[in-house]
């Protein structure tokens, strides 16, 4: 037997029978042959639409070659987070089957919010696959949602402050597309309205108060609001004036030096660097290494000038070979005494030392000051 252009029907097992006679005994001998044909990748699959809400159901088709025996297309979800497909769908595996083996299946599927960013898959198989078969990948579709409620995480995480303390508050909710993040804040005595604090559009938002006073008590209000929904929690501050406030902590520093400041971050005592004064000490040690040089060339100065004018008397009784006498100076001179009990006096030669003899002259210059040994 020949076949020739085999279509889906031909699909099965033929056997031969042979049946014949030897030696008065009946004997009968079988040949099997099985008829089947591979499953291809699918020539179309859509996914419509792409994008919607949550709790709307969107269209599957696919249609492909589904080979045979026991041809199927089935249909697969695999989120955005997992490497594992769900099956959604199978075809039945109906015994009529067109000439070439074609399948084909429309059907819905009702999306959630945790279908955001998942794609789907349709696989073609028969009994010759083992696993899933050829298959097509349709895009992510996403699941536009509002937010829930928003989580208010707080740090530190405790239900009553002290003034001078730092708090932290982030705020988290899950909604697409992204929403715009308000905070308000109300105070309890509610003395003003509603105060806007920040706005900013992302997936979340952190709210930090430094340094709290009293006067930031009250309720902290984050809301959440896209184009599907909005939603928002509230959360209590509390800063306690009490006991706390009134106690007094010590945070010793040990080992502090002079230009650190010591303070306070986290109960804990630091040493913090103080600028202005590292700045202001290094300004004081060079104004005194100043004023030590200027007051070193003063002296050194003023030394070496008395040392070129004073003039010992032991030098004038080895050079005149006498005592000093006014008339030594010449006509032109002037002797003044500075104190009558003392032997010290201002000796203004005007035209040059001249000691009686010009022979061993040696002029003084001008004004010379003499220390005379009487």
């Amino acid at each position: 037997m020949i076949l020739k252009e085999l279509v889906c029907d031909n699909v099965g097992e033929y056997r031969c029978l042979v049946e014949y006679y030897s030696d008065i005994a009946n004997h009968v001998s079988t040949s099997l042959s099985t008829v089947a044909f591979k499953a291809t990748i699918p020539s179309m699959f859509w996914v419509y639409p792409n994008e919607l809400e949550e709790h709307r159901s969107l269209i599957l088709s696919c249609s492909a070659y589904v080979g045979a025996p026991k041809g199927s297309i089935k249909i697969w979800k695999l989120k955005s987070d997992s490497n594992s497909a769900i099956l959604l769908f199978k075809s039945n595996k109906s015994g009529y089957k067109t000439e070439d083996c074609r399948e084909f299946i429309n059907t819905t599927y009702t999306v959630s919010r945790d279908d955001n960013g998942a794609l789907f898959q349709c696989s073609s198989q028969n009994v010759l696959n083992k696993e899933a078969g050829p298959m097509l990948e349709s895009r992510r579709i996403s699941v536009r949602y509002g937010p829930d409620e928003p989580v208010i995480i707080l740090n530190p995480n405790k239900s009553s402050f002290s003034i001078g303390e730092d708090i932290s508050l982030h705020c988290k909710a899950n909604c697409n597309p992204l929403p715009i993040i308000t905070w308000m804040f109300q105070s309890f005595d509610h003395s003003k309205g509603r105060e806007k604090l920040a706005s900013i559009e992302g997936a979340a938002s952190t709210l930090t108060l430094k340094n709290i006073q009293s006067k930031v008590s009250g309720n902290y209000t984050c809301f959440f609001k896209n184009p599907i929904g909005e939603s928002f929690n509230v959360v209590l501050i509390n800063v306690s004036e009490g006991e706390q406030s009134t106690q007094t902590k010590i945070f010793p520093c040990n080992g502090c030096w002079i230009f650190e400041n010591c303070k306070r971050k986290a109960d804990k005592a630091i040493c913090a660097t103080n600028i202005w004064m590292l700045i202001g000490i290094v300004f004081i040690i060079l104004s005194m290494v100043f004023v030590i040089v200027i007051v070193f060339l003063i002296k050194h100065r003023n030394s070496t000038q008395e040392k070129q004018s004073t003039i010992t008397i032991s030098l004038y009784s080895q050079s005149l070979g006498r005592p000093f006498q006014p008339s030594d100076c010449g006509d032109s001179s002037s002797v003044d005494a500075i104190d009558p009990t003392d032997s010290l006096y201002h000796v203004s030669c005007t035209r040059g030392f001249n000691p009686g003899s010009t022979s061993r002259g040696s002029s003084l210059g001008d004004r010379k000051l003499i220390q005379i040994n009487e």
